[in-house]
């Protein structure tokens, strides 16, 4: 783990890192409330994100694995942009 704390302070240190996390925080809680933990793990051959939601009603636990377009980016991403603005 190197980063943990809020969306909003991980958005400002790790922008290329905590996008998945910030938009989370913008659809739930707001950036200041979610809790966020970065890490990087040499053994996991492509981006992942694991998202944990916790409230009174209950736990909602989801993993994604993107295949790596490259260092940068996953191939979702492409994806997801052409899909926003065909909406």
């Amino acid at each position: 783990t190197f980063f943990t704390g809020t969306a909003r302070a991980a958005a400002a240190s790790y922008p290329k890192n905590a996008n998945i996390a910030a938009a989370l925080a913008l659809g739930t809680v707001g950036l200041d409330r979610l809790t966020v933990r970065l890490v990087a793990d040499p053994t996991i051959p492509g981006p992942a994100s694991n998202i944990k939601l916790r409230g009174r009603a209950g736990e909602i636990s989801i993993s994604v694995k993107g295949a790596a377009l490259s260092q940068r980016t996953s191939r979702i991403v492409p994806l997801s942009v052409v899909k926003a603005l065909r909406n």
